[in-house]
């Protein structure tokens, strides 16, 4: 999306809308680092995610690892481990870094909502009332500020049906191709099987 087209075109508010949210979601990102607290399973993705940077293992030893050990018998899918390991080793290791990842993709999910309205919508008022509502949803601005593996499945259906939606309108292969890779990337956050995403980011990051 070309956002200097977007600002020009008649529609302002529903830039503005996207703004907004994204003003929200820093907000209260900056504002979790003077409350202080980290979640408990937050907690466990982080250790798994500093063990891969530093071992290339998770914390029980395993390489190339599908699906993550917390606390006594349960268990978290790897795309946000992979994610804020990836993070860290580009930036280095701090609870900013290790989040960034959540407000990265929470700000891209907003502005894909803002384009996906575009495409199923007609009326303005839709338009704004879907944007609106994912402005300032609460769900959507606190996985913005907190690293839980689930939290990024409701992004990756967001980016899999733009995808979908604009290959039936524009008929390319091409957003076909990305709308099978936006559903590997959610079967990498549901299932324990994805022993090839797992194999490319470990082969980066070691």
């Amino acid at each position: 999306m070309n956002i200097n087209k977007w600002y020009k075109s008649k529609d302002k508010f529903l830039f503005w809308l996207v703004v907004i949210g994204i003003a929200l979601r820093i907000i209260f990102f900056m504002s979790n680092f003077i409350i202080g607290d980290v979640h408990i399973d937050e907690s466990m993705l982080f250790a798994n995610a500093l063990s891969i940077v530093n071992n290339c293992t998770d914390l029980l030893g395993n390489k190339f690892p599908v699906y993550f050990p917390t606390w006594f018998i349960g268990g978290q899918s790897p795309l946000g481990t992979y994610l804020s390991a990836f993070a860290v080793k580009l930036f280095g290791n701090s609870l900013f870094v290790l989040r960034l990842p959540a407000l990265i993709v929470g700000c891209i999910g907003l502005v894909c909502s803002a384009k996906l309205s575009d495409l199923l919508f007609l009326k303005k008022e839709f338009k704004y009332a879907f944007v609106g509502l994912s402005a300032v949803s609460p769900w959507m601005i606190f996985s913005s500020c907190y690293v839980l593996d689930c939290n990024y499945m409701g992004y990756n259906l967001i980016f899999g049906i733009l995808m979908l939606a604009k290959g039936q309108k524009q008929n390319k292969r091409l957003y076909y191709v990305l709308l099978f890779v936006m559903l590997l990337l959610l079967y990498c956050i549901c299932s324990d099987c994805s022993c090839i995403f797992s194999y490319y980011i470990l082969d980066f990051i070691c």
